[in-house]
């Protein structure tokens, strides 16, 4: 694991906003994002992520379908303030529901998924996801 600065501002001035499952987020006192560090290597989040071992795993994310659908929904009225359409892109989009019903919205979503058990729920809706680490 590296301890790193800010990775959006670059400044080495943080504190533990969050821990969860060994990790630390820290708040950066200059822009206020929460980033983790140490940062666990590439490998590890492959590793992590690859064996399900991620903070939900899929089964959980395809369990909460109903709830993710409705939050799903209402980011979406959010975000159509802005753009009604388009090519979408989430990073993490765990089984995929949020870009399912961005389809159904009219954007054309993409997402990018380290889980392969997620990628192929997601793949298995039509929907292109990337997932390789």
């Amino acid at each position: 694991m590296e301890s790193i600065s800010c990775f959006f501002c670059g400044v080495d001035d943080s504190f533990p906003a969050i821990e969860e499952n060994g990790f630390t987020g820290r708040k950066c006192r200059r822009c206020e994002l929460i980033y983790i560090s140490p940062r666990p290597s590439r490998s590890e989040v492959a590793n992590l992520y690859g064996h399900d071992q991620a903070h939900i795993s899929a089964a959980e994310h395809v369990a909460a379908e109903k709830y993710k659908r409705l939050h799903a929904r209402h980011t979406l009225r959010i975000l159509r303030r802005y753009a009604a359409a388009g090519r979408l892109l989430e990073i993490g989009p765990g089984a995929g529901f949020f870009l399912d019903e961005a389809r159904a919205a009219g954007f054309e979503p993409h997402g990018i998924e380290l889980n392969p058990a997620q990628v192929e729920f997601i793949h298995a809706r039509g929907i292109p996801c990337s997932g390789k680490p």
